[in-house]
């Protein structure tokens, strides 16, 4: 499980925000979640990919093990970026329409970025209603909007920028449970992330080292002019973000965890059936 779906308390625009988006799915999403904590109360066990949304799912599932999101093979042969003269390019893949307050994070930020460096584009990838940010409006000629693509096509697209973005809406829970996938499968070609004080960010994200983390305003601000006006210091974390992503995410990582993941599982589904609990 990746999102915290099973919880019916969070199934709302409040924190949700694709439901503020899309009105119509309210009622699905209402009644999918109950379905979603049957099934989980009905398994063995439960794989999650963050430890704040494992800890939302013990109460239910009390066998949960955590197993990040990772890289596939063919990500780890992506190549990583090359940087355009006289541009700096800040993307944001905002994927499905769900992230219209997670993007509000950033945006009073990237209004005063794109004010004072006039060599820097926005690049917005995915479903981003910008009509919802009318401060950005006079800078349409530094904002590039491109169309949502495959999950294959994504390399290509992050590669392109040189900033990436990974805001999460503060103060909600739903967000505090989602992975830190934006920040590897940035760093997988080599483009450095400012992303939002979440648990997954910060247990993700060496700070200052692997990426920047951004609490408020202020730090998501200092955190991108200090990125555009150093492209000594913004290579060298892309490059140590890369070689993090590719040990930590990628298959040959994540097979380990697996297997000692399943082992678990399977002691525990064998010991339960004898009679006897394994001790933790």
């Amino acid at each position: 499980i990746d999102d915290a779906v099973f919880d019916s308390a969070l199934m709302n625009p409040a924190h949700f925000d694709y439901l503020r988006v899309r009105r119509d799915q309210h009622e699905h999403w209402q009644r999918s979640a109950p379905q979603y904590r049957e099934a989980l109360q009905q398994c063995d066990a439960a794989l999650l990919t963050t430890a704040a949304l494992a800890a939302r799912a013990q109460p239910i599932q009390p066998n949960v093990h955590v197993v990040p999101n990772g890289l596939a093979p063919n990500r780890m042969s992506a190549s990583p970026r090359r940087a355009e003269r006289d541009l700096v390019r800040i993307g944001y893949a905002s994927g499905t329409p769900t992230h219209q307050k997670d993007f509000a994070e950033v945006a009073e930020a990237l209004v005063e970025v794109l004010a004072r460096h006039a060599q820097v584009q926005l690049c917005v990838l995915g479903h981003l209603n910008l009509e919802e940010f009318p401060a950005l409006d006079r800078f349409t000629h530094q904002i590039e909007q491109r169309d949502l693509v495959g999950f294959d096509q994504l390399p290509q697209e992050l590669a392109r920028f040189d900033i990436n973005l990974a805001p999460l809406q503060r103060d909600n829970p739903f967000c505090d449970c989602k992975s830190e996938l934006k920040y590897f499968e940035a760093a997988a070609v080599g483009v450095v992330t400012v992303a939002s004080a979440t648990p997954p960010m910060r247990e993700a994200i060496i700070d200052g080292h692997t990426g920047f983390i951004a609490a408020n305003h202020a730090q998501w601000l200092s955190h991108l002019n200090d990125l555009i006006e150093h492209p000594d210091r913004r290579e060298a974390c892309a490059r140590r973000a890369r070689l993090h992503a590719r040990a930590c995410y990628g298959p040959e990582a994540r097979g380990e965890w697996y297997v000692s993941v399943f082992s678990q599982i399977v002691e525990h589904v064998q010991a339960r059936k004898s009679g006897f609990e394994p001790q933790s």
